[in-house]
């Protein structure tokens, strides 16, 4: 122990050096797979959260005619056969019944209206919310009037005294409608007979005559808007608030329908009219739900999709109903969604971790070998003495391994502190476990992979120091003459340029990885960077000498010994440590530059993803904006236009292919936003081009037909079709999807834009006189975050004077938005943390570099100093000895780093990044690229500050004494 004790203080600072990098690559080890289980759980909550609600839940649905005790039955029904992971999570149902719409007729006989009325009656929850100020339990405030109650008594109609319904109806539907509280209409159904009756008939061959119609009265009771907070309930529950035309096959209005709401009560009484649809929405919390459970609950909602639940019982025997409960979910969607989103930070992150892994590898042997360096004269004379291999590893392993065990521990630990969410807990529930989304994709041993890592790192690090002890046993000193490079390895850095190249080609053939029902980690995609690192250092490695010699041709001709000495010093360099310093700093600045252009590419993608949204710096959105509103903010200071535009929120498009979809329409002038908008800059980057407005500028159409962009993902293909407004209905010719078009809307709903002028002649009624919305366009955050404070505190300021009901919306904060999500800011976390960890590995490298030739170098300045080279010429010496390693390293890197993005890119979805509903083109920073270049001059400039210092501790006289002459 004294022995190994005595061993110890002698190497204590190679020890400490080889502790500290153990130290810290165990901590990167620990902390990058953390950090991505962190950053992928709020990746999750963040897309549960705006998930629509049908992305959200689990619906069955039923359509036939069971009573309300049937129903009930069959809900539980579904609730029971769901598999356990899900069942677990799955809320209350909310259930609903929905009659087909049936013509509804005043109850006086009156004339109807035309085209006709027809109301589908559905029995809704919760319809008991207070009046006017929506503070009850409902989900509706009832503006006018009061809830309907079901079923209540007769009433008398120009038919006679039929059962009455009271019911609701939305506020828009009704103005749509002409309807009002009060009102009693007559809503007529075609008689229907039992499936049985008719197989009967037909059996006796007789004909049946028609069924007597099935008629109801409906009294409508109030009128109600979504009551705050209810938005989950009515999200895709159909035209709940709106009217929705029934078109002839050649597109004509046959008939306006409207959902009319009564109570659950009802239900045995509508199935008496005709058959319901019955759904069950089961909403699924995801909130809570730990990355690792998202394969199991995916495969959990597939099963329960599969699962039979047989037809409740009908009302009256042998009606005619669905064989059994179909069974429907989007969480799969939602959650293959995510996965497919965490598998692109996933790569991304193994990039970063294999760059640093390999940077950090080649540490740990620079580290282990300049501990043997300064063991050489002891190895040697252990040999000498008939010391075994064995007896000398014995020897001079066991200090490392006291050294090495505990630094990896403190790694270990740090890592755990820096980023504890994502820490296994021992015996916690399944929930509270953050990290195994990324352990297990890489290793299977769930949140163990800090731990498997630091393993590694520790026995590497042992590897390393008892290889070098081996070679410098074998070769007696390690100090020999350099030997002429071996066949085998120009044949290695042939393969690895061979197999980077071919990766290349491969994956741009491939593209984006296919979608499958596991998605991890991309290893084509994460491993080809890691080639392309491995031919460029090799590259690097052929290439240092061509400079080196020319510039060594130079320095003959010129005076001085310094440059000249300097630069046949350098010559050589590349052997040993050298080589590894140059592969170190070619990887690092590789890397850097490659998450620079990156990030410039996603701040630029960001930036046109929220005029996408936006579509202008500052938005005003209110009803009937003032004309002096409008003049106001023309004439504010930095405001480069105003375009006002008319939104309506409730507008319907239905063409042949795709049938009817719910839109929101965005009339303005495309010429003054198109003028407005080319050419504008924000945030540094361009804006997309506006020729597709410049499209709807001149597109002709025929009378009664408005030409139209969709915005970009709205899913509408283009062609013509039926576009029904408040004030009536058009044909649109819908030319493109364009990303010109501003695809924000608070209904979710695709944007359709058109030219205001065309629509107002082709639907008079539908643009008021004042417009609703103003796109203002400024160039500048500031000016129009000045304009938002303007509005809020003087209005009057800009000729506004009522501004009640107006608020203001910014561009910068939909980019903020976007900037700010979970897997932006935790691939930015792990790649600061890779650029930092970068710099402090090549700093390492070099300043090794330099200490393993420290004893040379010492010994020709020991010979220079005595012939009278001044302090200043051996610091000059020094320096022009880097600069051949410096830019080689820049050289190489930096271009590695400029390919490395463009190479990946067609198999890289960068869009759950942007928001963008495209991956954004390669975006390069300048400036950024050449400050991460001084940052590497700066890092080499530190080193050598670090060796001349580490220099002065040497003796001349001892120098020479030691090592003789050169």
């Amino acid at each position: 122990m004294r022995a190994l004790w005595t061993q110890a203080r002698a190497d204590a600072a190679g020890l400490v050096l080889l502790g500290v990098v153990v130290a810290v690559t165990c901590l990167l080890g620990s902390v990058v797979p953390r950090q991505v289980a962190v950053t992928e759980q709020a990746a999750l909550l963040a897309a549960a959260e705006r998930a629509p609600v049908p992305l959200r839940e689990v619906r069955a649905t039923f359509t036939g005619g069971a009573g309300e005790a049937a129903l009930a039955a069959a809900g539980q029904a579904v609730a029971a056969g769901l598999p356990a992971p899900l069942a677990a999570r799955v809320g209350e149902a909310v259930t609903t019944s929905t009659a087909v719409a049936y013509p509804a007729a005043p109850a006086d006989g009156s004339a109807s209206r035309r085209p006709e009325v027809k109301l589908a009656l559905r029995a809704q929850p919760g319809l008991d919310g207070a009046v006017d100020d929506g503070a009850g339990d409902g989900v509706v405030t009832w503006a006018q009037g009061r809830a309907p109650a079901g079923v209540v008594g007769v009433a008398p109609t120009v038919h006679g005294e039929l059962t009455q319904i009271e019911v609701g109806l939305s506020t828009t539907a009704a103005e749509h409608l002409g309807i009002a509280v009060g009102d009693l209409l007559v809503i007529t159904a075609p008689g229907q007979e039992s499936a049985e009756m008719l197989r009967r008939r037909a059996a006796e061959g007789v004909e049946a005559p028609a069924p007597e119609p099935v008629r109801r009265a409906v009294l409508v009771t109030g009128l109600f808007t979504a009551a705050p907070g209810s938005a989950a309930v009515w999200e895709g529950t159909g035209p709940v608030f709106q009217t929705f035309p029934e078109l002839s096959a050649t597109g004509d209005v046959l008939a306006e329908q409207a959902v009319a709401v009564t109570a659950p009560a009802a239900v045995d009484d509508l199935v008496a009219v005709g058959p319901l649809t019955t759904t069950w929405r089961f909403p699924v919390d995801l909130t809570g739900l730990p990355t690792a459970q998202v394969a199991e609950l995916e495969q959990a909602v597939k099963d329960a999709v599969r699962v039979t639940v047989p037809a409740p019982r009908a009302a009256e025997p042998g009606l005619a109903g669905a064989s059994r409960v179909r069974i429907t979910s989007g969480v799969p969607a939602l959650l293959a969604g995510f996965r497919a989103e965490a598998a692109t930070a996933r790569s991304l992150a193994t990039v970063t971790f294999l760059g640093l892994g390999a940077i950090a590898a080649a540490a740990l042997v620079m580290a282990a070998a300049q501990l043997q360096n300064r063991r050489d004269r002891a190895t040697t004379l252990a040999r000498s003495r008939g010391f075994s291999l064995a007896q000398t590893l014995a020897a001079t392993l066991p200090p490392v391994v006291v050294v090495v065990v505990p630094a990896a521990a403190i790694g270990l630990a740090a890592g755990a502190v820096l980023v504890p969410g994502a820490a296994p807990v021992p015996g916690a529930a399944p929930a509270d476990t953050a990290a195994p989304a990324w352990t297990a994709l890489v290793t299977g041993a769930g949140g163990r992979l800090p731990l498997v890592l630091t393993g590694v790192v520790a026995v590497a690090a042992v590897v390393a120091a008892a290889v070098a002890t081996t070679v410098a046993y074998r070769r007696g000193q390690t100090a020999d003459a350099a030997r002429p490079r071996p066949a085998w390895r120009v044949t290695v850095e042939a393969a690895a340029v061979v197999v980077a190249v071919l990766g290349v080609v491969l994956l741009q053939r491939r593209g984006l990885a296919p979608a499958g029902d596991d998605v991890g980690v991309d290893p084509f995609l994460a491993l080809v960077p890691v080639l392309l690192a491995v031919a460029a250092a090799a590259v690097a490695l052929r290439l240092h000498p061509l400079p080196t010699a020319l510039a060594v041709r130079a320095a003959r001709a010129r005076r001085g010994a310094p440059v000249f000495l300097g630069l046949t010093a350098a010559r050589g360099t590349p052997g040993g440590a050298g080589s590894a310093a140059l592969s170190v700093l070619v990887v690092a600045v590789a890397f850097s530059v490659f998450a620079s252009t990156l990030a410039s590419t996603v701040r630029a993608g960001q930036v046109e993803a929220s005029w996408a949204r936006a579509g202008a710096d500052l938005t005003v959105v209110g009803a009937g904006i003032e004309d002096g509103l409008v003049d106001g903010l023309a004439a504010a200071e930095g405001v480069r236009a105003v375009v006002p535009a008319v939104r309506d929120e409730g507008a319907t498009v239905t063409s042949g292919a795709g049938g009817a979809r719910s839109v929101v329409v965005l009339a303005l002038d495309p010429a003054a936003y198109a003028a407005a908008r080319a050419g504008s800059v924000a945030g540094g980057a361009a804006h997309h081009d506006v020729a597709d407005l410049d499209a709807l500028v001149v597109a002709t159409t025929e009378d009664g037909v408005v030409p139209a962009l969709v915005a970009d993902g709205a899913g509408i293909t283009a062609g013509r079709g039926t576009l029904a407004l408040a004030g009536g209905e058009v044909g649109v010719d819908v030319l493109a999807a364009s990303a010109a078009v501003p695809s924000a809307s608070r209904t979710g709903a695709p944007v359709l834009l058109v030219p205001v002028g065309a629509l107002a002649a082709a639907v008079p009624g539908a643009v008021p006189q004042n417009p609703d919305e103003l796109l203002v366009l400024t160039g500048s955050d500031d000016v129009a975050a000045r304009l938002a404070a303007t509005l809020a505190d003087d209005p009057a300021a800009l000729g506004a004077t009522d501004l009640t009901t107006v608020r203001t919306e910014r561009r910068a904060d939909v980019l903020a938005e976007l900037d700010a999500a979970p897997l932006v800011q935790g691939t930015r976390d792990v790649t600061a943390l890779g650029l930092v960890a970068a710099g402090g590995y090549g700093l390492l490298a070099v300043v090794l570099s330099l200490l393993a030739g420290a004893p040379v170098r010492a010994r020709s300045l020991s010979v220079l100093r005595t012939l009278g080279m001044r302090p200043r010429a051996a610091r000059l010496l020094l320096v022009v000895e880097l600069v051949p390693l410096v830019v080689v390293a820049l050289a190489v890197g930096v271009v590695l780093g400029l390919r490395m993005l463009p190479v990946t890119a067609a198999a890289l979805d960068l869009r759950p990044y942007t928001g963008g509903s495209v991956s954004p083109s390669v975006t390069v920073d300048a400036g950024q690229v050449l400050l991460l270049a001084g940052a590497a001059v700066v890092v080499v400039a530190a080193a050598a500050v670090t060796s001349v210092v580490l220099d002065r501790r040497r003796r001349l006289g001892t120098a020479l004494r030691l090592g003789g002459m050169p």
